[in-house]
Formats: C-alpha cells, structure tokens, sequence
C-alpha cells in the first residue's frame, strides 16, 4: 500500500492538478497496449491517401539522382534498387519508411507540379529531393532521404565495378600485402 501511495504523484501542469501513476507496471502494460495501435496505424495512413504508388520505379529515378551514370555505372547499373527492394520484403519498418517517403515525394510533385512524380523532368525531381535533405532532421522525408541515400552508398561502393572511376584500387585482402617482407616507407618528418 505504501509502494502504491509514493507511485501516485500530484503533479500540476498549467495550472492543473493531474494524478499520474508513475508505477513501472502501469509503463509498461501502456507501452504494450498502445504498441500494436501504433504499428496498425501507420501503414494505414499511406494507403487512406488514395495514391497509386509504383514503389520500384520511383526508387530507381530516386537512386539514380543520388548516383547518375557519368563515367562510372549508376545505381541502378549495379543492381542497388533491386538490393533496397529486397532490404524492404526484410525489414518491415523499413519498408513503412520507404513508402513514407515516396508519399511524400508524389504528394509534394502534385502539389507543387500538378504531376506526378515520375512524370517530372530530372531538374525538377532533383528541386524535390534537395528540398527533403534540406527538412529538418525530426521530418519523414529527412528520415527516408538519409535512410536511402546511406543504403545507395553503401550498396553501389561494396560493388567492385563503382571503383573504376576512384583511385581506389580495392581491399588488401585477400591478396594481402604483397610487399609485407620489405621495410616501411618512411616520410619526411616535418620540422616545427
């Protein structure tokens, strides 16, 4: 009875006495009961919208701004959209972040362009996609920009055929240190 008596606290917020049972026990059975609701609920909110979202192809035109074809491969060249696709049928919070955000993404080309995304010019999806690395960092499209963009890297960079164009020549390994019995170079010391 005494436990109980020091987990109930009066606490006064603008101006109200509110009574707040701070009991791990009542945390807890909160945080296993609303769990289930907040994890229905917010792959329900992109569907509600009413958009036809073509996933795959938006990830392609969206990849393929983040890493372009110049005088190495571009992302999809190397197979990078196919390795997210798959991330996504893994990974469900993933996969609700990923639609998140070309929700946004088609909702602000309507918005702003009266198109969809798809349909824009390179130029103006590249408008779009600066203006959601430059939201804030709390943002849904900041989240899905960052998450994507950290995936591209990573996937196109671990792919031998994206370090052609770098002076990178690869991993020592497993070729090793070919030079491993000869002394160390030593540079010049700088004097101070």
């Amino acid at each position: 009875m005494a436990n109980s008596a020091k987990s109930k606290k009066l606490v006064k917020r603008r101006g109200l006495r509110v009574n707040v049972n701070t009991s791990r026990r009542n945390f807890v059975k909160f945080a296993f009961c609303a769990l289930p609701v907040i994890r229905l609920w917010a792959p329900v909110e992109i569907y509600a919208q009413g958009v036809n979202l073509d996933i795959p192809s938006m990830l392609r035109a969206l990849l393929d701004i983040l890493i372009p074809k110049d005088t190495t491969p571009s992302a999809t060249e190397l197979g990078v959209d196919r390795k997210i696709l798959g991330k996504l049928e893994r990974y469900k919070y993933y996969s609700v972040l990923v639609e998140k955000g070309c929700l946004w993404f088609e909702q602000q080309s309507m918005h702003i362009y009266k198109t969809p995304f798809l349909a824009l010019q390179q130029a103006e999806q590249v408008k779009l996609m600066q203006q959601a690395e430059k939201s804030g960092l709390k943002d849904p499209q900041n989240n899905f920009f960052r998450a994507l963009r950290q995936d591209a890297y990573t996937y196109y960079y671990s792919d031998p055929r994206s370090w052609e164009g770098l002076v990178y020549a690869g991993p020592p390994q497993p070729s090793g240190f070919p030079d491993f019995n000869q002394r160390p170079v030593v540079r010049a010391e700088k004097k101070t």
